[in-house]
């Protein structure tokens, strides 16, 4: 009973890896068609708290990093929406040297948008 319990896990968990690696090589192509020398932005808009912008700025670059595939480029834009605060000042300072960063005020944004 117990090699036949076994026999029908082992079963199942191959045809499983099969149909899962099937899925997964026509997700990739049908992505390296569409995504191909595209970048892709995303964009975040904050006012008035610098430290977290900087967190969730530093959690979308981890993960554009971790499903990275290599097909296109990812980049994150952040706008700042008139903040009383260095807001703007500090995060441009933070990701000065971060290529995919890029941080805007928010009628900057506006103009910039239209040559993106």
């Amino acid at each position: 009973m117990g090699a036949l319990f076994f026999y029908g896990l082992l079963t199942f968990f191959s045809a499983y890896g099969v149909f899962s690696f099937f899925y997964f090589l026509s997700d990739f192509l049908s992505e390296k068609k569409h995504l191909q020398n595209k970048c892709l932005y995303s964009v975040l808009f904050v006012k008035d708290e610098a430290c977290r912008a900087e967190q969730m700025v530093k959690s979308l670059l981890f993960k554009v990093f971790k499903n990275d595939t290599g097909l296109c480029e990812r980049k994150v834009i952040v706008v700042d929406q008139g903040s009383s605060d260095a807001t703007y000042d500090t995060l441009s300072a933070i990701f000065e040297k971060e290529r995919n960063v890029l941080v805007f005020h928010r009628d900057e944004f506006c103009e910039k948008l239209e040559n993106l």
